[in-house]
Parts: C-alpha cells; sequence; structure tokens
C-alpha cells in the first residue's frame, strides 16, 4: 500500500472514530508505552484521562492487578505529579513502587473502612487537576457511582483505575476499558533457579470503547512493558468468539 493510501485510510480511521463519539486525546495527554497493546486502543494510544476497571476476585488476581496498575500510574508520572492510592485495607507495599518508577513519596496512601466513604474520596481525588492518577480498591460500584467518577475525570482529565475486589456482579459502569489481570510465570534470569525473573502477567482486556480486545502474556522489563514471548501474539479473545460464533 502507497503513502498516500495509508494517509487515507488513517484519515478514515479518525471520521469513523469522531462519529463513533471518541474524541481522541487531549493536547498535551501523555502517551504511555504498552508494547504489544499499542494496536488494541483508538489511535494506537493507551486512553488517558478515561476510567479503568480491573476485575480481580482472588487475593492472586488482585496482587496481580496492582502490580499492572503501578506499571501504568508509574508511566503516567514521568512527567510530575503524585498518585493516590485509597483502599480499606492496605495490601501495597510501597517500596516495592520503585520497581515501576514509583517513590513511595509521590503516592498518598488513603485508608477508609466504610465503602461509601471510599467512593467520595475517590470522587475528591479524580477532580484534582495536579493528580497525574487515582487508584482506588472497592468491592462493588453502581452505574450512577462510576458516572460520578467519569464526570469528575471529564474536568481534570485525570486517569482513574478502580481495582474492583470480589465482585459479585459484572453490571455495566461508565469505563473506558475493562481488565482482568492473572500473575504468569517469570522467565528466569538467574541460571538454574527457576521462576526468578520480571514480573509477569496474563493480561486480557475485556472490553475497550471503539478498540480491540484480546489477550497478552507480558512482563515488565528494562522500564517497559514486553512481551513474554518473542513472537507476536494473537488477539485470542477475537479467535474465541470467531469459533463460538
Amino acid at each position: 500500500m502507497s503513502a498516500t493510501s495509508n494517509d487515507i485510510v488513517h484519515k478514515l480511521r479518525q471520521e469513523l472514530l469522531l462519529m463513533e463519539g471518541y474524541k481522541g486525546p487531549e493536547a498535551g495527554a501523555i502517551d504511555i508505552p504498552v508494547g504489544p497493546l499499542t494496536d488494541a486502543f483508538p489511535n494506537s494510544r493507551f486512553p488517558t484521562g478515561k476510567l479503568h476497571e480491573f476485575l480481580a476476585p482472588t487475593p492472586q488476581k488482585a496482587a496481580s492487578s496492582g502490580g499492572f496498575i503501578s506499571a501504568l500510574a508509574g508511566a503516567l508520572m514521568v512527567k510530575g505529579g503524585n498518585c493516590v492510592w485509597i483502599s480499606k485495607r492496605r495490601k501495597i507495599f510501597p517500596p516495592g513502587l520503585t520497581t515501576f518508577g514509583i517513590a513511595a513519596n509521590q503516592v498518598v496512601f488513603c485508608d477508609i473502612h466504610h465503602e461509601k466513604h471510599l467512593l467520595w474520596a475517590a470522587e475528591e481525588a479524580l477532580q484534582c487537576k495536579s493528580i497525574a492518577a487515582v487508584v482506588a480498591e472497592i468491592a462493588e460500584i453502581t452505574y450512577i457511582a462510576s458516572l460520578r467518577l467519569q464526570l469528575a475525570i471529564e474536568d481534570s482529565h485525570v486517569t482513574g483505575f478502580l481495582l474492583r475486589q470480589s465482585a459479585k456482579a459484572l453490571a455495566p459502569i461508565a469505563s473506558a476499558a475493562r481488565w482482568r489481570v492473572s500473575p504468569a510465570p517469570s522467565r528466569s534470569t538467574i541460571p538454574d533457579l527457576r521462576r526468578i525473573g520480571f514480573p509477569s502477567w496474563t493480561v486480557q482486556l475485556e472490553k475497550v470503547r471503539n478498540g480491540r480486545p484480546g489477550i497478552w502474556d507480558l512482563e515488565w522489563r528494562a522500564g517497559r512493558l514486553q512481551s513474554l514471548l518473542p513472537e507476536k501474539q494473537p488477539l485470542r479473545i477475537v479467535e474465541q468468539r470467531r469459533k463460538t460464533g
């Protein structure tokens, strides 16, 4: 395909995204390097200034989701700004955040015992334009409550991450993307020692507005997300849908 044809296709894609209601990244928005996930997002850019939900029904998946969110938050904080991390029972290990380029003093931890107060704190934090990212660990959330969070983001353009633990129902909420993150075996970096390597995850992008869902095996290496396997991996969700459809 010639350069002219590529330009025409790119322009048509931009027009389709506008027709579908996708406004694109704000001026000055940070472009997060997400490696193999890049092509899953509209305009090949991670959706910043949006609400992302992570489903974590088990402690293992909650820990994996927390690590993956830390990697994304670290990229958002590269140019400055702090992160607010809100939870009922803090399980994050602050010194471990340095693995993802986050100094412990860059994170404001809020330990809140009541769910309604937790959501109020998340909404207040998302309204603060000087914050780079807000992480809220919750059990359940209604569509109306999530809409309030998204409306706060519309004005501040802060990126929000909801870590939904023990969610009993998958009722739709006002999020731009829904994720599921599971632990994956690390590739050994020390001879004769198995699974002693970089943080690794199986990342499932279950839904994404104006994008393409998929599953990837990723690791955090050299300060960025990279494929756990050298070859390009298929979008397994799409393949499964084709087989069952």
